[in-house]
């Protein structure tokens, strides 16, 4: 038996499901119910009349002038509501993920509130991944800005140019070409770089959609699971929090893939739009001024500060 809670109709094609909500809005607007109920009240008053002409010759006339006037209200009646409904068709989840991503302001630095959560044997092997700290993660595009930074200390991000920084304290920050990120550290990148707008068109096309429990205050939920297997680091399934006044995600749960089968669970609570400057994502703006950022011009500096910083938990590659 199916379950009544579930989409119906999440295997079918998003657009089908627009062509007939179109069909059904432009069969809805061809009605006039104004005038409809205009021709109603005049067939009222007309036989209103005709009944108190005649009722003192044909009783019976009256008896059967009223049941047909209100047979014919009723199905204006039923007609109204049928037009009422049609037009208001609930939409699937897909189609309510589909306005949602249309409605992302584009550029626009969004904020989250951000955590990570791994179990026990995947929090040994990546430590730096699932310290269990609530974090503000800003993001705009490929660039995102975390706070506070690994460890609980500083800040750290990537810029606008995908390069990936960590200013730990004031005095110095370290930063890495994408190409030349060590290996721990690509990981957590992968792990907590999820922007909407991409994230989204994913769910749409290789996740199967379905509704979750009805929140209070507005809120309902949509389970998404992929069809077929991830592969590292891909999105496994994803359960959006929807305020449907609004059309925006609250928060979203997603679980990735870790290498060796292990699950991370990124937990992302939506706090708001931002307005941040491209100066905001670059590691030279979180460290004092004349402080020295150590890449890859500077590279026996930038290993000794990591070893400093984190230890063995971020070993730089030869």
């Amino acid at each position: 038996m199916s379950n009544p809670s579930q989409d119906e109709f999440r295997n079918g094609p998003s657009d089908m499901d627009r062509i007939l909500r179109e069909h059904l809005d432009r069969e809805a607007s061809k009605v006039d119910v104004d005038t409809i109920w205009s021709q109603v009240n005049s067939r009222l008053e007309s036989d209103s009349t005709r009944i108190s002409v005649e009722d003192t010759k044909k009783t019976s006339r009256k008896r059967r002038g009223w049941p047909y006037s209100i047979g014919l209200v009723a199905s204006v009646i039923l007609l109204c509501s049928v037009l009422i409904t049609t037009n208001s068709v609930s939409a699937t989840p897909s189609q309510l993920v589909e306005k949602i991503r249309e409605e992302i302001p584009v550029g626009q630095d969004a904020s989250y509130r951000l955590q990570v959560e791994l179990s026990p044997i995947a929090r040994e092997l990546f430590p730096h991944l699932g310290d269990s700290v609530i974090r503000q993660i800003s993001t705009r595009g490929v660039r995102f800005l975390v706070e506070p930074g690994l460890g609980g200390h500083g800040v750290w991000g990537r810029d606008g140019l995908g390069r990936v920084w960590l200013a730990p304290r004031k005095d110095s920050a370290i930063r890495f070409e994408e190409t030349e990120l060590p290996k721990p550290l690509r990981n957590l990148v992968n792990t907590i770089g999820l922007e909407l707008r991409p994230l989204l068109d994913e769910v749409l096309v290789d996740f199967d959609l379905s509704w979750g429990e009805k929140q209070e205050n507005g809120l309902r939920s949509i389970e998404a699971n992929r069809r077929g297997v991830p592969g590292i680091f891909g999105v496994r399934k994803v359960t959006l929090l929807i305020n449907e006044t609004q059309n925006r995600i609250v928060s979203l749960r997603a679980t990735r893939i870790l290498p060796g089968g292990h699950t991370a669970e990124v937990r992302m609570e939506f706090l708001g739009f931002k307005d941040l400057t491209e100066a905001d994502y670059v590691a030279e703006t979180h460290i004092e001024e004349g402080a020295k950022v150590s890449d890859r011009t500077h590279p026996i500096q930038r290993r000794q500060l990591m070893l400093q910083y984190f230890g063995q938990a971020f070993p730089p590659e030869n």
